[in-house]
């Protein structure tokens, strides 16, 4: 089964996208940038890490953007050999989506999520990944 970890700030909006994975996806979620930081460190240090990431744009404390770059430039510390964990930004804003691939991004979604359209990009991006570990 997949691991993803699910970065928004609103409680609602976390649980709607775990319920459209269920079955797919083992989810782990965090409510702003830095609670996801200390999710991608630790899931780092594990070893498995994850196999998708999908990132609010808005959040307090920490944006998806900053949480963004800080999580490549943790990847590239990490070993230059790890594989770039795919990200795809869900936002309402449509003028962050070019910031957000300048900051490595790999795809995105607006909301509302439609689920079939997220569990069709979510397989497109897995295939190019290889296995875990793997660039």
């Amino acid at each position: 089964m997949l691991r993803l970890l699910i970065v928004d700030d609103d409680f609602v909006s976390r649980k709607l996208l775990a319920e459209m994975l269920r079955g797919m996806a083992l989810c782990d979620m965090a409510g702003n940038g830095r609670e996801a930081l200390d999710a991608f460190e630790f899931s780092l240090r594990r070893g498995g890490g994850y196999d998708v990431i999908l990132l609010d744009v808005a959040m307090p404390r920490m944006d998806g953007l900053d949480f963004l770059h800080r999580m490549r430039r943790m990847e590239t510390e990490a070993s230059p050999d790890v594989r770039r964990t795919p990200v795809i930004m869900i936002t309402g804003n449509v003028k962050t989506f070019e910031a957000a691939f300048l900051g490595g991004c790999t795809d995105y979604l607006t909301k509302p999520v439609n689920a079939a359209l997220l569990m069709s990009k979510i397989r497109q991006l897995l295939p190019q990944q290889g296995k875990k570990g793997e660039k």
